[in-house]
């Protein structure tokens, strides 16, 4: 679970990780889905260093017992997700799925983490997402260039999954390559991973 964001995009606070929902950090609900899910075995929180002693504290007050580890993050999420990585690598099979989230969507459903887990296990990754339901302009300055199709356009969210030994060959290839991506299917697609993909419940944003 990537947590080392800043969260930059939330008006009035220096991390919206930390905002209450209802008595409860916004974070708080994001690991509580992986935790309770009978087909995740153990959660590693990769996290920042101004967020790492609260998040900590929330761990032990609610007894989240399969967070095993908690790291700390890069400056990006591509090496955030790369440090995770390297912390599983004695720890895992090429087979097994890792599954990552953006703990800035608190509300991921039982059936999508199943879904991504069992497509992965298939065919090599899966993520979700949502169609999009706005017409898309293509804009360069103070120009509008073209209009896309939307039937053929998806907005990507988390989890995404993939088997442990695809997703550590498409980071290698990243560092290769000095690609910098916004999320682990950009990852995949630059190895042509082929990725399946589900629709994401309405309230996973």
């Amino acid at each position: 679970i990537l947590a080392a964001g800043e969260g930059q995009r939330c008006e009035g606070t220096k991390d919206k990780l930390l905002v209450e929902v209802a008595g409860k950090p916004v974070v708080y609900y994001s690991i509580i889905a992986f935790n309770d899910h009978p087909d995740i075995d153990n959660i590693t929180l990769v996290v920042n260093k101004k967020n790492k002693v609260k998040i900590n504290k929330l761990i032990k007050e609610f007894e989240l017992k399969k967070v095993k580890k908690i790291i700390l993050g890069g400056s990006s999420r591509q090496d955030s997700l790369g440090k995770g990585m390297e912390y599983l690598e004695k720890k895992i099979n090429p087979k097994d799925i890792v599954v990552v989230h953006n703990a800035a969507n608190p509300l991921p459903s039982i059936n999508e983490i199943s879904e991504c887990i069992n497509i992965s296990i298939e065919n090599g990754a899966c993520i979700v997402g949502h169609f999009i339901n706005s017409t898309i302009k293509e804009i360069s300055q103070d120009k509008v260039l073209k209009t896309h199709d939307r039937e053929n356009l998806f907005a990507a969210e988390t989890p995404q999954a993939a088997q442990y030994g695809i997703l550590k060959k498409a980071l290698k290839n990243a560092v290769k390559e000095k690609l910098k991506v916004t999320d682990e299917a950009m990852l995949l697609e630059a190895i042509d991973q082929d990725i399946s993909y589900i629709q994401a419940d309405e309230h996973n944003f």
